[in-house]
């Protein structure tokens, strides 16, 4: 069996999460070889994908000095400033996957939205990875899809400018 749901699934979801909340870039890490499982469907930097990996490498460091438990807390979480402008947002997906993702600090702004939808994107992970029957379901769309909110589409449909809205999209 593949121990990897369909990386088209995770791709997909990955790309709605960023639209909806303006990512740039965004990884699903494995947390124990620190490679990551999945990503957007947008070109990978090089530098980018360091950089995250390296912010990955830090939280486990800091997690393994301050933590109640031993090693990566599932509960983990980072935020990362950067001088160009740019916000590093760290979120765990349970207890071995950690979420990347790269965004403008504009877009940060909106960050009861992101926790939102990463929320609904870290559901509906746990569901892809229950076994095939849930990410095929996932995947085909016959599974009752958790909703995300926000993202530019659903202002511009509507003739408003860029920002969070009341209309739910599904994965």
């Amino acid at each position: 069996t593949c121990m990897v749901p369909p990386l088209q699934t995770l791709t997909d979801m990955l790309d709605t999460l960023n639209l909806r909340c303006c990512v740039e870039k965004a990884f699903l890490f494995d947390v124990v070889s620190k490679t990551y499982l999945a990503t957007d469907s947008s070109p990978v930097d090089l530098a980018m994908y360091e950089l995250c990996s390296d912010m990955l490498d830090v939280v486990i460091d800091v997690s393994c000095i301050y933590s109640q438990s031993e090693g990566y807390d599932p509960k983990s979480s980072c935020i990362i400033r950067l001088s160009t402008g740019m916000v590093l947002y760290l979120s765990e997906v349970g207890p071995y996957m950690a979420l990347v993702c790269c965004m403008w600090e504009l877009s940060f702004d909106k960050r009861g939205l992101i926790d939102y939808n990463l929320q609904m994107f870290k559901e509906t992970v746990e569901k892809v990875f229950a076994g095939p029957e849930a990410a095929a379901a996932v995947g085909s769309g016959t599974w009752q899809h958790q909703k995300l909110i926000g993202g530019t589409e659903d202002a511009a449909s509507r003739g408003e400018g860029s920002g969070p809205s009341n209309t739910a999209a599904q994965y």
